[in-house]
């Protein structure tokens, strides 16, 4: 059975290597990346902020928990296929473990099912792998003539698409709405059907990510969370926890000795290129809303 959660040492912060999909590949836009996590010779936990995701992760080596949202850590099997998070969920991996993770956007599902036991689960396996290129050429030679010819999936990437451009800079769902050419209920439905998430946490999700961006060029609180829409900054912090699980403040305090634009560069080269991700900032925006900047 192995030792319990519960009974493990405090955890560090677990190793973390992020692995962009090369330009041209047969995956994009679809594969948003893959990640690396590595617990060292102690216990580590990670968390993974709020996203429009289908995260698909296979443990190569040790165990893995999540935290469920009653406080209780639940035993994870060796390949996992989390869906779109309404918030951050903590993980911890017992001492010598390796996963890897494949980021998929969220409207993939669609196109073969959202079950996390079903097709879906079992089309994203990319067999014993374990390294992220070897990962990514899996993935391509058995799903990229797929996503690359199918009708259904480019009509699919189209309508996603429409949706996150309207969502992207909208004030709220009427807004959203409007701009797609659709009443709020049909927005609400469709952002179900097509997204796996509502409008209402996706508008949260972009103002997060715009007020990250405005904090990491510096901006004060009050700047930021007016630059990113939110009515105060009060209720900007709070999306912070709820949505990343931690504060902008204690992400901006860990890069002591920059400011301004350089914040962003330092926490790069302090925490690896995939730093934004990690924290639920701009870098995951960017990916997740960039369908709607490239058309079918």
């Amino acid at each position: 059975m192995g030792k319990p959660a519960s009974a493990l040492e405090p955890p560090a912060p677990a190793g973390y290597r992020w692995w962009p999909l090369p330009a041209g590949s047969p995956l994009a836009p679809w594969l948003l990346g893959i990640s690396v996590q590595r617990a060292g010779a102690a216990a580590a936990e990670f968390v993974l902020p709020a996203h429009g995701l289908l995260t698909v992760t296979r443990v190569s080596a040790g165990r893995l928990w999540r935290q469920a949202a009653d406080g209780r850590w639940l035993a994870q099997p060796a390949w996992t296929l989390q869906g779109p998070q309404r918030r951050a969920t903590r993980w911890r991996m017992a001492p010598g473990t390796r996963l890897v993770a494949a980021l998929w956007h969220g409207a993939l599902g669609l196109a073969c099912g959202h079950s996390a036991d079903g097709p879906l689960a079992e089309r994203l396996r990319w067999g014993a792998a374990a390294e992220p290129a070897a990962v990514a050429a899996a993935l391509a030679a058995r799903l990229g003539p797929w996503l690359q010819a199918d009708p259904a999936v480019h009509a699919l990437r189209g309508q996603a698409a429409a949706l996150l451009a309207a969502l992207r800079d909208a004030a709220d769902v009427a807004d959203a709405a409007d701009r797609a050419g659709l009443t709020p209920r049909s927005m609400q439905r469709r952002c179900a059907a097509l997204l796996g998430l509502p409008p209402t946490l996706l508008l949260r999700l972009a103002r997060l990510h715009r007020s990250a961006g405005a904090w990491l060029a510096g901006d004060a609180a009050v700047a930021a969370a007016a630059a990113a829409g939110y009515f105060d900054q009060p209720h900007m912090l709070r999306d912070w926890r709820l949505l990343a699980a931690t504060t902008p403040g204690r992400v901006v305090r860990g890069c002591a000795g920059c400011d301004g634009a350089a914040v962003a560069a330092e926490a790069m080269a302090a925490h690896g290129a995939d730093w934004p991700l990690r924290v639920g900032a701009a870098r995951l925006a960017a990916a997740y809303f960039a369908l709607a900047d490239d058309p079918a």
